[in-house]
């Protein structure tokens, strides 16, 4: 390990938001707020040279913190850093790696297992793939290609209800279009709401899941939920019927640099096939809006139904990586 940079745990928690919310790398699933409403062991340490704060790591820890292991309810983990306008690119570069090899090496000196899901803003995946580059395959870290995507909705900011005009309307796959006006026809109404018990029961049922099966995982979607709303850092879209029950729920949180989908699911029984689409566009419609949001993450395209009904809401494909190394 080089001797250069420092790994230092967290102890203010304002500093490692502020850094977080300054890093390209930076995302809500590493933000205080949103890690400690998860209710996984998370740990967080910032990477320092010299006195100057670098870059910064953040993993979760499983069998009594002899592991990091994935979280389902955190996306990205790993590695950010921080930018310095000061230095040449070629310089910048060779920091990081410097700053991803010394992060690699704590690791694996730390853990028994490793895994981490990088942000799409983590680039170049050299220290990870050069780690024990002469060992067996089975000393490396294994690497798996996920994708998601990023849309912008800044012309969504002074759309109204029904409006087509705008671009991301035309970008849009014509079956979304139709759903749109079907919905737009019908008078659909979305609005926000706290009612996430409705979105989780309708969650459960889509899923398939049992209330044993489900009910620990259940109480954290309701936490982050709960805990991102009252920090005006997420909110809840529901679309009703006629009665005033909830037949499709989207939830949207977000931070300084854009809103990332978190969870959706209709009614079985009561969810028609344009109210999901309806769902999402007033979303879309109130982030730009209401909450000044000029870009969504979709968090995710990987499998083939959701993937596609993502994608088909236009927007760019971005590649992530999930590593996975054992001692």
């Amino acid at each position: 390990m080089t001797e250069k940079f420092i790994i230092e745990p967290v102890e203010d928690w304002a500093q490692w938001d502020d850094c977080v919310n300054a890093s390209p790398q930076g995302s809500i699933f590493f933000s205080s707020v949103y890690l400690k409403s998860t209710r996984v062991p998370s740990q967080a340490w910032l990477i320092r040279k010299g006195s100057a704060i670098r870059g910064g790591l953040c993993v979760q820890e499983a069998r009594n913190g002899e592991e990091c292991r994935l979280d389902d309810l955190v996306i990205h983990n790993g590695i950010w850093f921080l930018s310095d306008n000061n230095k040449k690119l070629t310089r910048t570069r060779g920091e990081r790696f410097e700053i991803a090899e010394t992060a690699i090496d704590f690791l694996t000196n730390r853990y028994s297992v490793v895994e981490l899901a990088l942000p799409p803003q983590l680039e170049d995946l050299r220290p990870f793939l050069w780690h024990n580059y002469h060992d067996p395959p089975d000393k490396k870290f294994h690497i798996s290609l996920r994708y998601t995507s990023y849309l912008d909705i800044r012309n969504m900011a002074d759309s109204a209800f029904g409006d087509e005009g705008c671009e991301t309307f035309r970008q849009l796959e014509a079956v979304r279009q139709r759903n749109l006006r079907k919905a737009f026809q019908e008078g659909s109404n979305c609005q926000p709401s706290d009612n996430f018990d409705a979105l989780l029961e309708n969650y459960r049922q889509t899923m398939g899941l049992t209330n044993t099966d489900f009910s620990a995982k259940q109480q954290r979607m309701k936490t982050v939920m709960q805990t991102l709303t009252e920090n005006t850092m997420g909110c809840l879209y529901e679309v009703t019927d006629s009665d005033g029950l909830q037949t499709y729920g989207v939830f949207f949180g977000w931070d300084n640099k854009r809103a990332y989908y978190l969870f959706g699911a209709g009614h079985p029984d009561r969810s028609a096939t344009h109210h999901g689409t309806f769902a999402f566009w007033e979303a879309l419609r109130d982030l730009a809006s209401t909450h000044h949001i000029t870009e969504v993450d979709w968090e995710g395209v990987n499998s083939p139904q959701r993937g596609w009904f993502k994608m088909s809401f236009g927007g760019s494909l971005l590649p992530y990586y999930e590593l996975i190394w054992n001692s």
